[in-house]
């Protein structure tokens, strides 16, 4: 064990209460830990795993169902995300039911609201976008010759994070799994942000190879200019 131990007061288990009590259809989470962990002065995973296990002892019973998992053996994760995702992946890594969206990270701080809001959304199976915006997207998506991936860049600490990250996976649930959305705690590599040029977050980097895509945003974008992104994309094809 790392020696942390996640403390929640009743009042915040009050209100993640709340949250669940809008879960809809079940979710399935499932943590995939690894070495990483280990090698890191605070052990993310046990963190991430007592939240995981919280978040299901406080949703209706059957709501949420949480397995934990070794990074290094799931070959159809490592699929998932090869070739050019795998060598930047840390851990934790927590997906939402068939990966259509992923954190990579442990969703503390800012961006604990962030997961909530997911969760609900996957198991809502509908999000808040414009009708417009949805109707396009289903045709853009239609076309799309692989999976595109949207990764958001957050940290723990950033309040204008999760806005970003959640307009990301809505996007991500309304494509019915042509888009990825991956939830990036930037933290875990400085130099990815480096590499892209990014000094403030949170930052979107767009692509159908993931990382290796093209930084679009730093700061929120509106759903309007990420769906021309899209466009941009389907028409590079890349």
């Amino acid at each position: 064990m790392c020696g942390y131990r996640l403390e929640v007061d009743e009042e915040t288990k009050r209100a993640i209460r709340d949250i669940l009590s809008e879960l809809e259809n079940p979710v399935r989470l499932t943590l995939y830990r690894g070495k990483f962990c280990e090698w890191s002065d605070v052990n993310w995973c046990d963190l991430a795993d007592q939240l995981l296990k919280l978040l299901q002892e406080l949703a209706p019973a059957g709501k949420l169902e949480v397995q934990v998992r070794n990074l290094e053996e799931d070959k159809n994760l490592q699929s998932l995300l090869e070739p050019h995702i795998t060598s930047r992946v840390k851990v934790p890594v927590i997906c939402l039911d068939n990966c259509t969206v992923i954190f990579l990270g442990a969703p503390f701080g800012e961006e604990v609201k962030t997961f909530l809001d997911a969760v609900l959304l996957v198991s809502k199976r509908r999000t808040n976008l414009n009708s417009e915006v949805k109707k396009e997207l289903k045709e853009i998506v239609s076309k799309l010759p692989r999976k595109l991936y949207i990764v958001t860049l957050v940290t723990q600490m950033c309040p204008y994070c999760p806005y970003a990250a959640t307009l990301s996976n809505s996007f991500a649930v309304e494509s019915e799994g042509k888009i990825v959305s991956i939830v990036y705690d930037a933290s875990l590599d400085p130099e990815l942000a480096e590499e892209y040029g990014i000094t403030m977050v949170p930052a979107i980097i767009m692509g159908l190879e993931g990382f290796k895509g093209r930084l679009e945003f730093i700061g929120v974008p509106s759903e309007q200019d990420l769906l021309e992104r899209i466009k941009e994309h389907l028409k590079l094809g890349r």
